[in-house]
């Protein structure tokens, strides 16, 4: 090769590509820098690269001394042409800038000045690194410069803060290396340090080793800037041992309270554990503060342990679960020993201690059940509410739905059995009033609680395959026990008053309970005129849908009720838990009612055909007739108040909503958002999926029952009420499960039986679990008219096991719930019909602080005075069919009028009348004193005449006056004083009216 071949040819070299790129300014600041003393020459060589292409070879004027030096700078691409080059050289005041090497050989580093090649020592090309433009003095004079230098020109950051100083600088590095935006807190560093997959820290520990004090220096940063246990991290991560530090940190968490107390048993048996494990580790990041003594270590542990919560957060996802694994793996091992776990139970991340809080919290549901009085089972009670947050609380129990739901049910039938009527039940398994009274106070008790409770027992009760095992099931018993003497007690009494005649009209009127509250039932014939029918007879404008979810009890309500926005608190509220709720559907219905929410009444045997046919026919069905339910239509056109308001109704059947996968036909959609006022439509979802499979559950929501949703929106957009009604309930498979199926006795042709009812011959008795009804209209040969119902939730009589059954006694098929709703803009027009918003709440036990301040607000009410006899308002006698009026009736007796003086100073009274403007409580008084007078009845006409409402005796605004009247005397829905449109009268009724105002004050 000859000499010009090799001047055009550039040698073959690896160029170091981390040489940093100085423009000429900055090779000129950099010969500054270098020249500040004297040297032998000025020939200089600095590791670099030039950053502007027309750099090769031009004139510098630098300023040495005092002195004004021209280097002229020279760019190399190798070794051959930086000699070919040397030896040309016109001057001594020459910079060579050298891009492939960063050491040359020693016969050429002799010639330069320094007597080597220079790397850029500029103070303005540091701080660019960390992204700022000028750096402080201490990061100019430090450990990390030094360490910097060693890695070329490598950027850490990128931006052009005004000046960056040594703290901020080291951070900057460590974010870098860490491959993170931030790093501004202890657990960061920790988070980030061991999720370093590549072992980035062992490559830093060998840079750090290179400068002396550099490793001491960033550990006095991060404990200036983080505390005390930034470096016991940096330390782990160096030497690989993150795993085991965070296994540490675990035990301090886990042992934080006898770790903190310095002294004693516990803390020296835990310190002692964890000196072995530091001194058999070389190297541990420990190792010096255990040689500070156990205070110090103890501390060490504490501080970390309050790091671990953090951390864990940032190690959550399924790609991170060997290392979890790992970590707790070496913490159990660290604590394996039986004596030293129970001084480490404050984890919520260590298997053994989840396993330890579920038998705690077992062990606190048994107390509860067992709880011998009262103020024992409210402790019992806070201890299972304690017991419930802290495993809830475990990593192991969150994201666990199942087990979430599990626990807080639990926790609530622990709740339950605290509860007076369970109290009760226990000490007085026989019925405690009298018939009525035990009907319609239990039938309250199941509208308003019992279906809670019953929810929670179909959570509860399981096969035992999870993580508590079979631990509930005494819990499960005990309140299964409660149950089942409830419901005998209703089925009992509900035989007692209905006879052999089947007189379902000895249920109708208002009862005084124990607790002092007037009560009544609504029977499953009157609900459609008392709960919708009622307020379209009041209003022109009003419509409404009945949705009959055939089959739904109280618990299905409950639970489906929950996947309303807005509708029910939250499942995990007061739990600490973080359930995930049911998708919810927004919409705008609230439930509605005037007064107190009444419960209903399905016919018993509680079957769709008896039901059902009663609900839209508006009285129960006579023997004869034909239970079709496929002329629910004719029915509900017959009906005594449809007939009132003159309205031709339209039924839509299974057949009529099904549409398209499974939700709301197009047709049924457009008579719902149609003129008729009155539109009914059945929902088989729930009915059909009771004789479903055993082994399926499958949970309700709004979402779930395809049409629902559908349906609820086609009647929001139109403004229509919806009574969302059931014609009976259901007992879930789940105690069937097991018990032997009861013959229903020889078989007698023709009869009628079913899962839960079966037909009596002549000679046969009902079963002490049993209750012996009239068949009614059920098809029964000659000679078989009677019935024997299950009450005991246990009891069936086919063999074939579906996911529910129906048609039984028990409170969970009697009591058939229904809710008015109304769309939030008609509440004003409800208003003023005395209709208000009633929301659908749980019972105080239901969440653990309204059950705490129910039982301390009980605790502090001083004892009560003996509770008045019972007493129960009978209706009128009836003649005929189901709420048909007579046109006629005997003369009435006129009540003393001094009854109407004693009622105008009783307290409640007076509290009543305050809500009436004060200009028309005169005529109030006037209005029921000629009620008391006139016997408690009267025409409208001659009512408007004698009260000069209207003396024309049009009798047109007595409605609107009577609204008033009402609101006076209607207590929480009772009927004191009503008012028949159809035969425009008004009726005052004198023995509710002393029940409810007067029997307290002697009246």
């Amino acid at each position: 090769m000859t000499a010009a071949s090799a001047a055009a040819t550039p040698d073959v070299v690896s160029f170091a590509p981390e040489a940093p790129a100085l423009s000429c300014e900055l090779i000129r600041k950099e010969l500054e820098l270098l020249h500040q003393r004297q040297h032998r020459t000025y020939r200089t060589a600095i590791f670099a690269s030039l950053a502007e292409p027309a750099g090769d070879g031009a004139l510098l004027d630098v300023t040495l001394r005092g002195e004004a030096v021209r280097f002229r700078v020279i760019d190399t691409s190798g070794e051959l042409d930086l000699r070919r080059k040397l030896a040309r050289e016109d001057g001594e005041a020459s910079v060579y800038i050298v891009p492939f090497a960063r050491q040359l050989p020693r016969d050429l580093e002799a010639v330069f000045a320094s007597g080597r090649l220079c790397w850029p020592q500029v103070e303005w090309l540091l701080p660019g690194r960390f992204g700022a433009k000028s750096g402080t003095p201490r990061l100019l004079g430090s450990k990390l410069r030094s360490v910097v230098q060693r890695e070329g020109t490598r950027a850490y950051a990128r931006g052009e803060a005004p000046s960056i100083d040594l703290d901020d600088a080291w951070l900057v590095f460590l974010r870098d290396r860490l491959g993170i935006e931030g790093l501004e807190t202890e657990a960061q560093l920790f988070a980030a340090t061991l999720l370093d997959r590549e072992h980035r820290g062992k490559a830093l520990a060998a840079l750090l080793a290179q400068v002396k004090e550099a490793r001491e220096e960033l550990a006095a940063v991060l404990a200036r800037r983080m505390g005390p246990s930034a470096p016991r991290v940096l330390s782990a991560w160096l030497n690989d041992a993150g795993v085991e530090l965070a296994a540490m940190a675990v035990v301090g968490e886990a042992a934080r309270a006898a770790l903190s107390e310095r002294q004693g048993e516990a803390f020296n048996l835990l310190t002692t554990v964890i000196e072995i494990r530091v001194l058999q580790s070389p190297g541990h990041a420990l190792r010096h503060v255990r040689d500070e003594g156990m205070a110090a270590l103890a501390r060490a542990l504490v501080d970390l342990g309050y790091l671990v919560p953090l951390v864990w957060q940032k190690l959550d996802g399924p790609g991170n679960d060997a290392l979890r694994r790992a970590i707790l793996g070496e913490a159990e091992a660290l604590l394996a020993g039986e004596h030293v776990r129970p001084h480490a139970l404050g984890s919520n991340r260590l298997p053994f201690v989840f396993a330890h809080r579920c038998k705690a919290f077992v062990g606190a549901l048994e107390a509860a059940a067992s709880a011998p009085d009262g103020a024992n089972a409210g402790r019992a009670i806070d201890a299972v509410t304690r017991a419930a947050v802290d495993l809830l609380a475990h990593d192991a129990a969150r994201g666990d739905a199942a087990l979430e739901e599990q626990v807080e049910m639990a926790a609530r039938l622990a709740a339950f059995l605290g509860e007076p009527v369970a109290r009760g039940a226990a000490a007085q398994p026989e019925e405690a009033w009298p018939p009525q009274a035990e009907v319609i106070g239990l039938a309250a008790f199941q509208a308003e609680v019992g279906a809670y409770v019953d929810w929670a027992r179909q959570t509860v009760r399981t096969d035992g395959s999870g993580p508590l095992g079979k631990g509930l099931q005494r819990l499960v018993v005990a309140v299964d026990r409660v149950r089942d003497v409830l419901d005998a007690r209703f089925a009992r009494a509900y035989a007692r008053l209905v006879g052999k005649k089947g007189d379902r009209g000895v249920l109708r009127g208002a009862v005084r309970l124990p607790d002092g509250r007037s009560a009544e039932v609504v029977l499953i014939e009157d609900a459609l005129a008392r709960m919708g029918l009622d307020l379209l007879e009041r209003s022109k404008d009003l419509r409404l849908l009945v949705l009959c979810m055939d089959g739904m009890s109280g618990a299905n309500l409950a639970e489906l009720w929950a996947s309303f926005d807005g509708s029910a608190p939250s499942a995990g509220a007061g739990w600490g838990s973080a359930s995930s709720a049911p998708s919810v559907v927004r919409t705008s219905f609230v439930p509605v009612s005037r007064g107190r929410r009444v419960p209903v009444l399905a016919h018993v045997p509680t079957i769709t055909k008896l039901s059902r046919s009663a609900l839209f026919a508006g009285r129960a069905l006579v023997p004869g007739e034909s239970l079709d339910t496929g002329r629910d239509g004719d029915r509900l056109a017959q009906h005594p108040a449809i007939q009132r308001i003159g309205e031709v109704p339209i039924v839509l059947l299974k057949g009529d909503v099904l549409g398209q996968g499974g939700g709301l036909s197009d047709d049924a959609s457009r008579i719902v958002k149609g003129d008729r006022r009155v539109v009914a439509v059945v929902v088989n979802a729930i009915d059909d999926q009771l004789k479903g499979s055993a082994q399926l559950h499958v949970p309700l929501s709004a979402e779930r029952i395809r049409p629902l949703r559908a349906l609820l929106e086609a009647a929001e957009s139109t403004g229509r009420l919806v009574l969302l009604v059931s014609d009976h309930g259901n007992v879930r498979s789940l105690r069937l499960i097991g018990a032997a199926v009861r013959s229903a006795g020889k078989e007698i042709e023709g009869a009628e039986r079913g899962a839960r009812y079966r037909a009596l011959g002549p000679s046969d008795t009902a079963a002490p679990d049993e209750i012996e009804l009239p068949a009614g209209p059920l098809a029964m040969p000659k000679g078989a008219d009677r019935v024997a119902v299950a009450v005991h939730e246990t009891l069936r009589y086919t063999s074939m096991t579906h996911a529910g059954e129906h048609g039984g006694a028990s409170l969970a098929e009697v009591v058939a719930p229904a809710v008015l709703l109304a769309p939030r803009g008609l509440l004003p027009e409800l208003e003023a019909l005395d209709v208000h918003e009633a929301p659908l709440d749980p019972p105080a036990f239901w969440h653990p602080e309204r059950a705490r301040a129910a039982r301390d607000a009980a605790a502090a009410t001083p004892a009560a005075a003996p509770l008045p006899a019972l007493t129960v308002t009978a209706p009128a006698p009836r003649t005929g069919p189901a709420q048909v009026a007579l046109p006629f009736e005997a003369p009435r007796t006129a009540a003393p009028p001094e009854l109407a003086e004693g009622l105008f100073k009783t307290r409640l009274f007076r509290q009543q009348i305050i809500g009436i403007p004060e200009t028309e409580q005169p005529r109030v008084k006037d209005a029921i004193a000629l009620l008391v007078r006139n016997g408690g009845r009267m025409t409208w006409d001659a009512f408007a005449v004698a009260l000069k409402i209207d003396a024309a005796g049009t009798s047109v605004r007595v409605p609107g006056f009577m609204s008033r009247v009402e609101r006076v005397l209607n207590l929480d829905q009772e009927p004191v004083i009503e008012m028949d449109r159809k035969s425009q009268t008004i009726t005052l009724d004198e023995r509710l009216l002393r029940a409810i105002f007067m029997e307290d004050e002697g009246g």
